[in-house]
């Protein structure tokens, strides 16, 4: 069976940023779309629904934080992982907010692509990682569910 390669979503405004991941990626095995705007951005994670996605933060129509907000409050997209990548928000508080905003992490821009390339195979094994036990856990829901005989124990 062959295995379809990763998808990835880059997200940023600035087309030069794009052009520079968009040359990375692509170079360490993975498929890579791109967005320009929140909007845009919302639109593709439904019909592309890639395996991680880059978001930048400063956008021009709604911030990172705010895309990755609506993200994780749609059921389709909520198990994306995101990670932040921004030239201008990288202080301790902006970091703190695109947290809490459900990103998973965040680079500071530039990034070199070795830092990008382990970062981005990291969260893809994390998020192997949870697929795995999100199966597991259904699995044993299922037999639960299925089985309809009671039990007792005996002293």
């Amino acid at each position: 069976m062959i295995e379809s390669p990763v998808t990835i979503l880059h997200v940023d405004d600035n087309e030069a940023n794009r052009y520079v991941v968009m040359r990375m990626l692509p170079k360490a095995g993975y498929a890579v779309h791109s967005a320009a705007t929140g909007t845009e951005t919302l639109e593709m994670a439904v019909s592309l629904r890639p395996d991680l996605m880059i978001l930048d933060v400063q956008l021009p129509d709604f911030n990172g934080f705010e895309v990755c907000g609506r993200l994780k409050a749609n059921s389709v997209t909520a198990n994306i992982p995101v990670w932040h990548l921004s030239a201008t928000f990288v202080e301790g508080k902006d970091k703190a907010e695109g947290l809490e905003s459900g990103a998973d992490g965040d680079l500071a821009q530039p990034v070199e692509a070795i830092e990008l390339i382990a970062t981005v195979r990291a969260l893809l094994s994390i998020r192997k990682a949870e697929d795995l036990a999100r199966g597991k856990a259904q699995e044993w829901q299922t037999t639960l569910d299925a089985m309809k005989v009671g039990g007792c124990w005996w002293n």
